[in-house]
């Protein structure tokens, strides 16, 4: 049977862990964690069913431990090591069920925060990656792969950020090199002290294939009990045939 990389479905488990401030799951913030400290963003899991592949098979997928360790060198530059500790994924193609789990690809990245208002409610930044082949049982990249994320955000009155980023990723493949692009946007409200809620829309094509593009709306809520804890849930529903039917993630951010 033929799969995709699981690295593709989940977006790239690791890489969609957006960094502080945070306002959704998949667009990525363009703020940076301040010098000297440390933030640490881990899907605790995160579940995609329902994927259906071009050869007519449906794919189910399940990461847990997807982490993210950030650590502030300067006021716009910031240094950022992705693991996805577990994956696997089920395929499921003319009554047969093919599984295969392991340990995901790590990902070295830098972001750049070369613009903002001095005030701190707009930005941008660049944030260029390298992923390296360290996974097992086929789930992630053949060789040494990257890419290029551009994420902005906006604060507005009444504690509502919007955010959108573009994100281009090249990847080797059976078939030669692929290249992704995916694009994200949110809004997101302060309902209370302590608690957050937003919306966001996702989009994904591989170039030279416009027919196989996936797009997804979701719904999360952000929890912040204490300290530097934030707890984030959220839920998205597949918009096409080609997008997984849903995605739940439950993600643990710690910044001290």
């Amino acid at each position: 049977m033929t799969r995709r990389p699981l690295f593709s479905l989940l977006l790239s488990c690791a890489l969609g862990l957006a960094s502080h401030p945070l306002h959704a799951q998949v667009t990525e913030s363009p703020h940076t964690v301040a010098p000297g400290r440390v933030l640490l963003e881990v899907d605790g899991v995160r579940f995609t069913v329902g994927h259906a592949e071009a050869d007519g098979g449906t794919v189910d997928a399940l990461a847990v431990g997807s982490t993210l360790l950030t650590t502030g060198l300067t006021r716009s530059l910031d240094l950022q090591v992705g693991v996805d500790l577990f994956l696997r994924q089920s395929l499921s193609l003319g009554g047969r069920r093919d599984s295969d789990a392991g340990f995901g690809d790590v990902s070295l990245r830098t972001k750049w925060n070369f613009w903002r208002l001095d005030s701190g409610a707009a930005a941008l930044a660049l944030i260029p990656y390298v992923r390296l082949p360290t996974s097992t049982a086929g789930l992630g990249s053949e060789r040494i792969d990257g890419g290029l994320i551009l994420p902005w955000a906006s604060e507005g009155p009444a504690g509502i950020v919007t955010g959108a980023m573009l994100h281009w990723d090249s990847a080797s493949s059976a078939d030669g090199r692929r290249h992704r692009w995916s694009g994200a946007a949110y809004v997101r409200r302060d309902l209370f002290r302590l608690l957050s809620a937003y919306a966001e829309v996702t989009l994904d094509a591989e170039s030279g294939t416009w027919s196989a593009r996936e797009g997804t709306l979701g719904a999360g809520a952000l929890l912040r009990p204490w300290g530097g804890l934030e707890i984030d849930y959220q839920i998205q529903r597949g918009l096409n045939r080609r997008a997984p039917d849903w995605i739940h993630t439950l993600r643990f951010n710690w910044e001290w």
